[in-house]
This record gives structure tokens, sequence and C-alpha cells, in this order.
């Protein structure tokens, strides 16, 4: 049987001991850096809320935070080992914002709305001028799993998917959240080996992601180390793995 009390007890003290680091954290001075902080910041409140999650009853939608932490991880992950990276997160940046506002531009209620629409076609406008001059550089659009490849999580794909199933509330997954002998059930617990599991995933891509604070950060890789060997201290000493 997991220890489901010690992995919440643990991933609250992992939570104190990662935050009171990124409180002191002062960032290189470079694009990529920022950006590979924000990645980091993302991915440690989106840990956070997946806590809160679950200390609520509600640990059936922690996939839902789970997976943008493994999209972000992976993101991470490429643009630590290459810079030029950066570039792909503004080519799909761009393509995304590009599509969303020429659909928004269609809406009935914006057409009376003057500067609402003059703002939505500069933006646009902007989209589509970075979109045009990154893909003339090469720069296409990649799916998750070339995105995971490229970022050495290639075994992570079929989580990956499972987290899927549970955000866009698959089939499959709606039953088995809600579907009872008899009854429909709301905000029922899963079963605490899938709790423990979620926790122990968030955990693990936390652990990643602090990994790779030296890359952009003024962090000495020792005190990295040292922290990374905290949190697997934690883990062992609360849940006895």
């Amino acid at each position: 049987m997991p220890n489901l009390e010690g992995a919440i007890q643990a991933s609250h003290e992992i939570k104190d001991a990662v935050e009171a680091v990124l409180l002191v954290t002062e960032v290189q001075d470079s694009g990529e850096a920022r950006v590979g902080q924000c990645l980091c910041l993302t991915i440690c409140e989106q840990y956070v809320a997946m806590l809160q999650l679950v200390d609520a009853g509600s640990a059936t939608q922690a996939p839902i935070l789970i997976r943008p932490m493994l999209e972000s991880l992976a993101d991470l992950l490429n643009l630590v080992a290459n810079a030029d990276y950066l570039n792909q997160l503004h080519f799909k940046a761009a393509r995304e914002n590009r599509e969303t506002f020429r659909r928004y531009l269609l809406v009935p209620d914006m057409q009376d709305d003057a500067a609402a629409l003059a703002d939505m076609h500069r933006i646009k406008d902007e989209a589509d001028q970075k979109y045009q001059e990154l893909r003339a550089l090469g720069f296409e659009q990649e799916n998750m799993e070339t995105t995971l490849l490229n970022a050495g999580l290639e075994h992570d794909y079929v989580a990956y998917r499972v987290l899927c199933a549970h955000t866009h509330n698959q089939f499959v997954s709606l039953l088995a959240r809600h579907a009872g002998v008899g009854e429909l059930r709301y905000r029922d617990q899963p079963a605490r080996a899938v709790t423990f599991g979620f926790l122990k995933m968030a955990t693990a891509i936390l652990g990643r992601t602090i990994q790779t604070l030296p890359a952009y950060t003024l962090h000495a890789q020792a005190d990295i180390d040292a922290l990374i060997d905290r949190i697997n201290a934690i883990w062992d000493e609360r849940v006895g793995e």
C-alpha cells in the first residue's frame, strides 16, 4: 500500500525547500535565461496548485496541472540544451496568435468596437510577420512527441498521453472519475495509489526542473546538487521508498 500521507507531507516540505531557493534566485542576463526562469517558476507554481487540489479533496483534477508541468519541462530542457530553441518558442507563439486573432476578428460582437479591432489587427499583423520570418529560417510546428524526444523525455510520452486523457475529459477518464454502481460520483477521491502516482510524477518533474537552475541563474552547481539531495532525502524519509 503506497504511503499517501507521507507523500503529501513530503510534497509540502519539498515545496517549501524549493521556494526558499527561488526567493533568492538571480537570473543570468540574457533573453533565453529569463525565459528559462519563467518556465521554472511556472512549473513550481503549478506544483503548488496541484498540491492545493490534493489537499482540497480534488485529486482527480491534479493531472490538469501536471500535464503543463511536463510540457514546460520539455521546453525548458530544450532551451537549456540549445539557446536557439527560444526562436522555436517564438514561432509557436506567433503561429498560435495569428490564428487566434484571425478568428477573433470574425466574432460578430467585436465588429462595433473599432479600437479593439485595431488592436487585434496590430497583434495579428505582428504575429504574421514573426511567423513568416521564422518559417523562412526553417522553423516548423513541433508535435509534443517530438518536443519530448528532443528533450530526452521520450519515455514520458505515454505518461503525457494519460495526462491528456484526464485533462481533455476523455470518455474513459470521465467514467472512471464519476461513474459508480447505481450512482454518479462528485468529488470522489481516486484510489490511493492513483493520487500517490500523481504526487510522485509531479515531484519528479519538479526535481528535473530544479536541476536546470545553474544553466540560467547564478546558483552554484554545488548548491543545487545539495537541494536535490535534500529533496530526495525528504521523499525517502517521509515516504519510505
